[in-house]
């Protein structure tokens, strides 16, 4: 990857060196896919852009963030990553 291009957080911290984005973005896929059994796409999207930050919220209540990512930046990068992945799919699946 282009040095210029690791300089940005997102990329970096949400991404490339984020070790759970691929099981946000598989989640996010398959949850789509169950749920549009169901549901319009429209809410399986709200759904899940809730169901995800619910779930980035219960990560910070519970884990030791400055032991865990180092600070609260890496950690919000570390989620925008996490959320961002699982919406990412969840389009693709509902598209």
């Amino acid at each position: 990857m282009s040095a210029w291009l690791y300089k940005f957080r997102l990329i970096k911290w949400g991404f490339c060196e984020n070790k759970w984005v691929w099981f946000h973005i598989l989640g996010g896929g398959v949850l789509a896919h169950f749920l549009l059994l169901f549901l319009p796409p429209w809410p399986v999207f709200l759904l899940l852009f809730f169901a995800a930050i619910w779930w980035e919220f219960l990560e910070a209540v519970s884990a030791d963030i400055k032991v865990v990512y180092g600070s609260w930046e890496h950690f919000f990068f570390d989620a925008a990553g996490d959320i961002l992945g699982t919406l990412f799919c969840a389009i693709l699946v509902v598209i």
